[in-house]
């Protein structure tokens, strides 16, 4: 997640959120994140399990794709779980993180704040 803090007007020129002309880049903020590494373990018992329970079933001839879309389905959920909680919980806090220089993510995941004035690092987002 990140956010620039201005951009240019239509003659090209720097400018900040409130659209001032600036004499460099306006500032942005990028908030990295990933996953703890109980996440990443939930995951691995997720697949290991399924591939197991799936054998299993293979070997008793009985059908296999209950426990494959069972799953699938459950490494799905978390997955996608463990984004949006990322995700909300980070988008709250890009303005704090940008005074602070870190943030306090949930218990799923670690975050890195970087903050940048370079011009390559923001998407360009014209101000009237």
């Amino acid at each position: 997640m990140g956010k620039t803090f201005g951009g240019t007007d239509e003659n090209g020129e720097w400018v900040d959120t409130a659209g001032r002309r600036l004499t460099e880049p306006p500032l942005s903020v990028s908030v990295y994140g990933e996953p703890a590494l109980w996440v990443l373990a939930v995951m691995a018992i997720l697949t290991a399990g399924t591939v197991l329970m799936v054998r299993r079933a293979r070997d008793r001839g009985r059908p296999t794709r209950g426990w494959t879309l069972g799953g699938s389905m459950a490494l799905v959920v978390v997955t996608v779980g463990v984004v949006a909680v990322f995700n909300v919980h980070q988008s709250a806090q890009v303005l704090d993180a940008l005074q602070q220089g870190r943030t306090d993510p949930p218990i799923i995941g670690q975050a890195r704040v970087e903050t940048s004035r370079a011009a390559d690092s923001w998407v360009e987002t014209p101000i009237p």
